[in-house]
Formats: structure tokens, sequence, C-alpha cells
């Protein structure tokens, strides 16, 4: 990620081999669901099935604090 002097924001998306740019008039989709990339047992570091009550980590773009649901 870089701010160039305009205040333009650009981010290298290495999962999607591509560079973005945001502006102040970018306007982003509030309904698109983050997509993740891997979903994994957070003890072992291990892909797997997921079992209720077991704790994984979620790696993916978009995803922080705020998100709520994304796409598997």
């Amino acid at each position: 990620m870089g701010i160039g002097r305009n205040g333009n924001i650009w981010i290298a998306d290495a999962g999607n081999n591509r560079i973005r740019k945001l502006s102040a008039v970018t306007i982003a989709d509030p309904q698109t669901d983050p997509p993740v990339l891997a979903l994994i047992n957070a003890t072992s570091m291990v892909t797997g099935p997921v079992a209720p009550g077991e704790i994984v980590s979620i790696f993916g773009v978009g995803i922080d604090r705020s998100t709520r649901r994304a796409r598997f």
C-alpha cells in the first residue's frame, strides 16, 4: 500500500495480480462480501474441515473487524 502526492491510495492485490487506486471519489459497494482466501485451524495452521467450536484463522481480502460475513 502506498499514498501518492495527491492523496490517492495505491493497494497491491497479490491474490488478484493487480494494483488498485482509491481516490476521494472511489465508492465501494457496501453489498459486496469479501472473498476468503483461506480458512485454517488457528492452532495447527492446517487447512481442513471446520468443526463446531473450533478456533480458526481467516485470511482474505477486505476483511477487518467490521466484517460480519464473507464468501467461502
